[in-house]
Parts: C-alpha cells; sequence; structure tokens
C-alpha cells in the first residue's frame, strides 16, 4: 500500500463547491490575523514604537479574530463573501 497523502496546501480554492468553502474562509482570515500580528511584533520591537500603530494594529487583529470564529459557522456563500473580502485585504496589505 503506497502512502499518497495530498501535498500541504494554504490554498483550499480546490475544495470550493465540494464544503471547502469555510475552509477557505478559515485560511483567508487566518492569514490577515497572522499578518497583523507579525506586524504588532515588528513595531514593538522598534526603538520607539508608534502607539497609535500598534493600537490600529491591535483592533484590525482583534476584528479580523471575531471574524475568523463567524469564518467557521458560516455557510457556504457566507463564507465566499469572507475569503473575497480578506483574500482583497491580505493582497492590499502585502502589496
Amino acid at each position: 500500500m503506497s502512502d499518497s497523502r495530498p501535498e500541504d496546501r494554504a490554498d483550499f480554492s480546490e475544495l470550493a463547491g465540494h464544503g471547502g468553502e469555510v475552509q477557505q474562509a478559515v485560511g483567508a482570515v487566518g492569514a490577515v490575523v497572522a499578518w497583523y500580528s507579525g506586524q504588532l511584533v515588528a513595531e514593538s520591537r522598534q526603538p520607539e514604537p508608534d502607539l497609535s500603530r500598534l493600537e490600529d494594529l491591535k483592533d484590525a487583529r482583534r476584528r479580523a479574530a471575531a471574524d475568523l470564529e463567524r469564518a467557521r459557522d458560516a455557510d457556504p456563500q457566507e463564507a465566499a463573501g469572507i475569503v473575497a473580502f480578506y483574500a482583497g485585504l491580505l493582497q492590499k496589505l502585502t502589496g
């Protein structure tokens, strides 16, 4: 018997339409939460952290974390909307 595990993927797009919408939504929101977390760490390590930016990042991460919980319980249509929003947001943040 051969070991035929699927490759690890951060992109769940191949699951769309097959019950994978929630996984896609969780992945998209999780990527944005991770980006905000990384920015928080980087800013807090600055010799003189920008306190306003830190608060903005914390607030944004808090909102995304709340959406992460919402994504876990989303129906397929709502999950698709969450994916579209957060994929666009991540592109804007990293672009």
